[in-house]
């Protein structure tokens, strides 16, 4: 079967002496693209990469690290891209998991593997990967199938020891088709500004290479270099987290910027609030599509912002092939407009988790038909027309005095206000209720009080939802990914404020 690395090869081979990928000042055309990643391919497989095997990648973001990723599956191994950012402990966690053949670290990261996951000559330095001899390494690489592992996408480990997503070959491939159904092709220039362990990024990068689009590398965001390089590249495509676009539209060079070449632009990773859907789309040319869903590929819906601005309180529609259901925590499925547990099935979803057996079993629910569906841990609900609306994560769910509290909505309630920036609810600790909600605001008037927020918002929440407690900060703390880490807010809390009466 042709793989994802096999279009790519063959894509960026047609391109020939085009640009087809550019970084800073920097720019390879598509056949120095290809000798790169025959070069890796060669030097991985000496030592001892090949189909079966697995490359852990720890390394920021740049060509080299994506030429490494890409000869790593030339070679038909399985690539389990790593991100700097995670603990130590949750490296050493998940490098153990994934046993590796080899590791790739830039120097940064040379020192963080830990001794005995690979003998040393197998920890191979980025550098090694600035080479271009693709002439001298040719080679016949395996034939690979449908199932083959393509890569194994570890999780944040923010919240536990880090699980190990493996997509297959033929998940990369239907990832492909759903990106080239929303206007991926050959004229597309992707700005690529998200880390490339995330499946975010190779979403839609994998797919743009395979078409025969072009790549722009920004390495570490910065909303003015976007804004520029944007329009110097004639950008068509992105694909960026809530978070950057914000940054991106309170630019001061925002409204002089000619980001006319924009075709598509995609938000994911977190929710978007409402009120910013409708300004990107209002404001910066192209589609724009919001799309909600996790790595494991469970549920996928898509929003296009510029068609339904009506729906941007929802994060849409299920996506084309795709199936989404709510269930309750017995397990049964509810009527629509009923909020449950968002369980979803579709051609992208995962086999499960890396040599997790336990893991894995909870991920799937059966229906009556005994047809697998893979569980969110997102609360959700389903209208008549079929577009969902979130209610949060089933653990950011308040149980106060008894009643549920769906965060997200005393979120929406906050965000609507016009000196806050941006809000997170989380639960604290309280005597008389066990539980109740607190929240941390960023507000954008020096003037504006926290009683005056407390009283704003509970006057339009109902008696069961009412905030305890409204804290100042300066910024949400965020993965990179622009999650918001509430457990990092509660322990926060309870430092500054305790347990409340």
């Amino acid at each position: 079967m042709n793989t994802i690395i096999d279009l790519i090869c063959t894509s960026v081979q047609r391109r020939g002496a085009e640009t087809t990928l550019t970084y800073g000042d920097q720019s390879w055309s598509g056949l120095e693209v290809f000798d790169h990643i025959e070069s890796a391919a060669a030097l991985l497989s000496r030592h001892g990469a090949g189909r079966g095997k697995r490359v852990a990648i720890i390394a920021g973001d740049t060509p080299f690290t994506l030429f490494a990723f890409l000869g790593a599956l030339r070679t038909g191994a399985c690539v389990a891209p790593m991100s700097p950012s995670l603990t130590d402990d949750a490296l050493h966690a998940a490098l153990k998991s994934c046993e590796p053949v080899i590791v790739v670290t830039d120097q940064p990261n040379a020192s963080r593997v830990p001794p005995g996951t690979v003998q040393p000559s197998q920890t191979l330095n980025l550098a090694a990967f600035m080479e271009r001899d693709g002439a001298a390494w040719r080679a016949h690489w395996p034939s690979l199938d449908d199932a083959d592992p393509c890569t194994i996408i570890y999780s944040s480990g923010t919240t536990g020891t880090p699980k190990g997503i493996v997509h297959s070959h033929g998940v990369k491939l239907a990832q492909a088709d759903m990106a080239c159904a929303q206007g991926i092709g050959a004229s597309s220039v992707l700005m690529s500004v998200t880390p490339l362990y995330s499946n975010t990024t190779l979403v839609v990068l994998l797919p743009v290479l395979a078409a025969g689009g072009r790549i722009v590398m920004l390495g570490k965001f910065d909303a003015g270099t976007f804004l520029r390089i944007s329009a110097r590249e004639r950008a068509t495509t992105v694909i960026m987290v809530p978070v950057q676009y914000q940054r991106i539209l309170d630019h001061e060079e925002f409204s002089d910027t000619d980001l006319d070449s924009y075709a598509l632009k995609v938000s994911t990773g977190a929710p978007m609030a409402p009120r910013l859907k409708l300004a990107v789309a209002r404001e910066w040319p192209g589609r724009f599509l919001e799309v909600y869903g996790s790595t494991e590929g469970d549920v996928s819906t898509l929003l296009d912002v510029t068609a339904r601005p009506d729906k941007a309180e929802t994060v849409g529609q299920a996506a084309p092939d795709f199936e989404v259901r709510v269930i309750d925590d017995a397990g049964e499925e509810l009527p629509l407009g009923a909020i449950g547990e968002l369980v979803g099935r579709s051609p992208t979803m995962t086999d499960g988790y890396f040599r997790a057996a336990d893991a894995t079993a909870e991920l799937f629910w059966c229906d009556r038909n005994g047809e697998t569906f893979l569980r969110s841990g997102d609360l959700g609900s389903i209208d008549v027309d079929g577009f969902v609306t979130l209610h949060g994560r089933k653990k950011d769910m308040i149980i106060s005095g008894g009643f549920n509290i769906y965060a997200v909505d005393l979120e929406a309630v906050l965000e609507a206000h016009p000196d806050i920036v941006e809000a997170a609810v989380i639960a604290v600790p309280s005597k008389r209720w066990g539980e109740t909600p607190a929240g941390y605001v960023v507000v954008q008037n020096a003037r504006v009080t926290s009683d005056d927020i407390l009283t704003y918002a509970n006057e339009q929440l109902g008696k069961t939802q009412r905030l305890a407690s409204i804290v100042f900060c300066e910024a949400l703390p965020r993965n990179a990914l622009g999650k918001i880490l509430k457990k990092d807010l509660q322990r926060d809390f309870i430092q500054k404020v305790g347990t409340l009466t």
